[in-house]
């Protein structure tokens, strides 16, 4: 008999495919979505006008907001509601990768990282762990066709507005980060990484309908008790 509901992370690049992959498996295995934040996240629009400004405040807003998904999320892993389990789309680790970015990039001053790092470990002291880390794997070049809306993928206008050789080099840098991310993670760097299972998808796939995801997902139900 299962104690906890499961919860999952689903991480990946911009454009990846990863809001569409937590409707798809949530609508799969009868668990409840918590999406991305992005479209409602007012500090994006002023972040891509001046990101020296405001990198810290978005960073520091999402991070918060992103924690509060953890909690209910972990909350309702031990109540006996509608749903199975819980898939967040980018978990609080994930979002870091982005400030750590932005920190090394200049956008995030040495006193504002500080104060970053500083909330982020203390709220990862209480983060309930997934029961499994899904990574999609794509390359740049496939996210940066995703996010800019070809292969019938949805454009984020407000995501994205940078300059195309800009952008591009972004989503590389992001997929390093991620990569130091997904080793620290399975060699149990942190606290509360200790145990997670780490499941990295090749997402360089042509097309994401339901008939293309329903085995992995199938799989990923079987092989993980989910």
């Amino acid at each position: 008999m299962r104690f906890f509901k499961p919860i999952l992370w689903i991480e990946g690049n911009i454009g990846v495919g990863k809001s569409t992959f937590t409707k798809k498996i949530t609508d799969f295995l009868g668990y409840r979505p918590f999406f991305e934040l992005a479209d409602d996240n007012p500090y994006l629009k002023l972040f891509y006008e001046d990101f020296k400004r405001w990198a810290f405040p978005m960073q520091i807003h999402l991070m918060q907001r992103r924690y509060a998904q953890h909690q209910l999320a972990a909350y309702e892993s031990l109540s006996h509601g509608e749903w199975n389990g819980s898939v967040i789309d980018r978990g609080l680790p994930g979002d870091r990768v982005f400030a750590e970015a932005h920190y090394d990039d200049g956008n995030i001053h040495e006193l504002e990282w500080q104060t970053y790092q500083e909330m982020y470990e203390l709220m990862t002291r209480t983060l309930t762990p997934p029961s499994l880390m899904i990574y999609l794997n794509a390359s740049p070049d496939v996210c940066y066709k995703r996010a800019r809306g070809n292969e019938g993928s949805r454009n984020r206008d407000s995501e994205t507005p940078m300059v195309d050789d800009d952008f591009y080099r972004y989503l590389v840098k992001l997929e390093d980060y991620y990569s130091r991310l997904i080793n620290d993670i399975k060699r149990g760097k942190h606290t509360w990484s200790n145990g997670i299972q780490v499941v990295v998808l090749d997402w360089n796939l042509n097309s994401l309908d339901d008939r293309r995801l329903a085995p992995i997902f199938a799989s990923l139900k079987e092989k993980y008790n989910l």
